[in-house]
C-alpha cells in the first residue's frame, strides 16, 4: 500500500507540472480523455515538429550563440541567483548561482544527495511545501520572484519541460500512453480534443517509438523502460518547450538504450532549438552531448566549466575524485584520488564544504573558498590561489 500511494503521488506531481500547479499535486485519478475505439482524426497541411533531414543522431551539433557569462542574465534562458533550500536545520542547496543559454546543454553532476532533483523541482516551483527557500530565479532576463502562481503556471510544460527520474513511476498508472500526451497538448490550448490525438502519435514516432499507433492505446505497465523513457520525453516536449529539464534520463536503463536516449536529446537540441539541463550522477552520459558541466557537493556549486575542460582539467579535488572513480575499461588501471577516510560530518557551517574529505587541506580551507573564474572554469577552491601557503 505504502509502494502504491507513494507512485501515485509521483503521477499527480506530474500532472500538476503539465497544466496545475502545486494545489493539484494530490488531485483525483481522472478517467482517460481517448478510448480503443476513437476515431483517427485527420489533420489537414499537418505541420511537422521537426524536418524530416535531421542531422546525425550521433553528431554533437554546434550551438550558433556564445555561452553567456555566468555575470549577466541578458542572454540567459534561465538563470538561478543565490538560490538556498533548506529543510529544518539542513539545506539541500546552498547559495546557487548558474545559468542555462539558448540552446546550450548543461549537465549537473554530483553524488546522490548533492541537490540536483531539488534544484529541477525548485526552479519550477514545486518543492516540498516545507521548503525554505531564497535567492532569485530570471526567466529570459524576468526575475519571477515576485511572480503571482498564475502568472507563473504557463512556465510549467509550457515553456519549460520536466522529465521525471524514473519514467515507469512518473507516467499515469491508469491512462493510456497517447491520452497522457494529449491531455498535455488540450491543456496548454496547443490542440483541440480530435487534433490532439494526431498529435500525440507524432510525437511518438519523434522520440522513436515504434509501432506508434499501438503504443498509441498502451499503458505504462505494458511498456520496457526504455519505451517508457521516451513516452516521457514525448510528455515533456508535448508543448514545444524552450527548455527541458531531464533528471536521470537514462537511470536504470541498458547500455545501448542509453545511447539512444542521449542521441534522441541531441537530436532535440539540434532540431528543435531546445536548451536541456541534464541531471546525472553519470560522468559518461554527461560527457556525451553536455556543452557546459556543474558539479554539486552537498548542495554546493564547487565547480562549473565546459565539458571538455572540466573532463581534461578538473581543479576541484572532489571533480578529480568524481572523474578517477569512474570505471575504465581500456588501459591500465588509475589510482584513484586520494580521500581521507571518515564518516561525512554534518555540513560545517563556515569554511570549504569538502575540507573534511580532502587530503589537500590547508589552513585557508577554514574559510569559504571564494569562486576563481578563468576563461569560463569557475572553481571555488582554496588550491587555485597561487598565493595561499600549505600547512
Amino acid at each position: 500500500m505504502t509502494e502504491h500511494r507513494n507512485r501515485l503521488s509521483l503521477r499527480c506531481l506530474h500532472t500538476a507540472l503539465m497544466g496545475a500547479g502545486p494545489e493539484s499535486l494530490w488531485g483525483i485519478i481522472e478517467s482517460p480523455l481517448l478510448t480503443r475505439g476513437s476515431t483517427r482524426p485527420q489533420v489537414s497541411d499537418p505541420i511537422p515538429l521537426v524536418s524530416s533531414t535531421a542531422p546525425s543522431l550521433l553528431t554533437r551539433p554546434q550551438v550558433s550563440d556564445p555561452i553567456p557569462s555566468v555575470s549577466s542574465t541578458a542572454g540567459a534562458l534561465l538563470r538561478v541567483e543565490h538560490l538556498s533550500v533548506g529543510f529544518g536545520e539542513h539545506f539541500a542547496i546552498r547559495d546557487l548561482t548558474v545559468e542555462i543559454g539558448r540552446g546550450e546543454i548543461l549537465g549537473f553532476v554530483g553524488e546522490s544527495g548533492s541537490g540536483k532533483t531539488i534544484l529541477s523541482l525548485t526552479t519550477l516551483r514545486l518543492a516540498p511545501p516545507t521548503a525554505r527557500i531564497s535567492g532569485r530565479i530570471f526567466w529570459r532576463g524576468e526575475d519571477t520572484s515576485g511572480w503571482s502562481e498564475a502568472r507563473f503556471r504557463p512556465l510549467r510544460g509550457r515553456a519549460i519541460g520536466l522529465v521525471f527520474q524514473g519514467a515507469q513511476a512518473a507516467l499515469h498508472p491508469l491512462q493510456r500512453i497517447g491520452d497522457q500526451i494529449a491531455r498535455v497538448l488540450m491543456l496548454h490550448g496547443k490542440h483541440p480534443r480530435r487534433d490532439a490525438a494526431e498529435e500525440a502519435r507524432r510525437l511518438l514516432r519523434l522520440v522513436q517509438i515504434d509501432d506508434p499507433e499501438r503504443r498509441f492505446f498502451q499503458y505504462p505497465r505494458e511498456l520496457s523502460g526504455g519505451l517508457c523513457q521516451r513516452a516521457m520525453i514525448a510528455l515533456a516536449i508535448a508543448a514545444r518547450p524552450a527548455l527541458l529539464i531531464a533528471d536521470e534520463p537514462t537511470s536504470a536503463l541498458d547500455v545501448t538504450i542509453q545511447r539512444g536516449i542521449l542521441a534522441l536529446l541531441s537530436e532535440l537540441r539540434s532540431s528543435m532549438g531546445m536548451s536541456i539541463l541534464l541531471i546525472s550522477h553519470d560522468l559518461g552520459v554527461v560527457a556525451e552531448i553536455c556543452d557546459r558541466v556543474a558539479v554539486m557537493y552537498r548542495g554546493k556549486l564547487v565547480e562549473e566549466a565546459p565539458a571538455r575542460q572540466l573532463f581534461t582539467n578538473p581543479k576541484h579535488p572532489y571533480t578529480r575524485l568524481l572523474l578517477e572513480s569512474a570505471p575504465h575499461l581500456p588501459g591500465p588501471a588509475k589510482t584513484p584520488e586520494p580521500v581521507r577516510e571518515t564518516v561525512v560530518d554534518p555540513i560545517p557551517s563556515t569554511g570549504c564544504i569538502f575540507a573534511a574529505r580532502c587530503v589537500h587541506r590547508m589552513s585557508a580551507c577554514a574559510q569559504e573558498p571564494p569562486f576563481q573564474d578563468r576563461d569560463r572554469h569557475r572553481v571555488a577552491c582554496w588550491l587555485s590561489e597561487a598565493d595561499v601557503d600549505k600547512e
